[in-house]
């Protein structure tokens, strides 16, 4: 949803888990059981963790806190989901109100970190797609993710889209096993405090020896900035 524009994400926030409310509600007033309302919405929330900003979990997170407090404490609202049944006690419903109310807690801090490591990453990628030399984001099996725009121009890519294979635009044609070999180990190595290994590929474009100075970064998977820095 990220990709998304803003008018039309906010859109999809409001209706997705209010259309998902309705459903569960639905469903649960039809069958011929006790409720099952606050742990399908339980589920819905930690799905929508996954999607939404946290503004918007915590938003959803308020109202079906209060719809499952609405159905576990009042006896007839209770009644209504459960064929007629009126529950036997409500001391245990308090409960399971207050397990659920953690349950949207822990969605809302988990669409928290998970939009912050997001950010993060966008950020990151900015700022190396930056810089003033080519720049190439990889991953492990040489799909090119990003370049820059002094890459394109290298390149010659023009505005299209579609990026070629690393290999393909950049392993010499002569030693192009001995190349990805090399590439492939990138993603083994480390220094010994743990961290990314820095060093050099013998690449080519159109002929012409490229020394790029390559590291990987440890995000998940993990990928391959290569900086085209000096042309022999």
């Amino acid at each position: 949803m990220n990709t998304l524009p803003r008018a039309l994400k906010n859109t999809v926030s409001l209706l997705i888990p209010a259309m998902y409310l309705g459903i569960v509600l639905l469903y649960d007033w039809q069958a011929e059981y006790e409720t099952i309302s606050p742990p399908l919405l339980s589920i819905g929330l930690l799905l929508f963790s996954l999607l939404l900003g946290p503004i918007w979990i915590c938003c959803w997170g308020t109202i079906y806190s209060l719809v499952v407090m609405q159905i576990l404490l009042n006896p007839q609202l209770y009644a209504l989901l459960s064929a007629g049944n009126l529950p036997a006690e409500l001391h245990s419903h308090k409960f399971r109100l207050v397990g659920f109310i953690c349950t949207a807690s822990f969605a809302c801090l988990f669409s928290y970190l998970l939009t912050a490591t997001r950010k993060s990453r966008d950020t990151l990628n900015q700022v190396i797609l930056s810089m003033p030399l080519p720049v190439i984001i990889s991953d492990i099996e040489g799909n090119i993710l990003h370049l820059n725009e002094k890459t394109r121009s290298l390149l010659e890519l023009g505005e299209t889209k579609e990026y070629p294979n690393y290999f393909d635009a950049l392993a010499p044609k002569r030693k192009q096993g001995k190349c990805i070999s090399a590439y492939l180990s990138l993603f083994q190595e480390r220094t010994q405090n743990g961290s990314p290994k820095e060093t050099q590929l013998q690449l080519e474009i159109e002929g012409q020896p490229i020394i790029a100075q390559v590291s990987i970064l440890n995000t998940k998977p993990r990928q391959l900035v290569t900086i085209l820095s000096k042309q022999g």
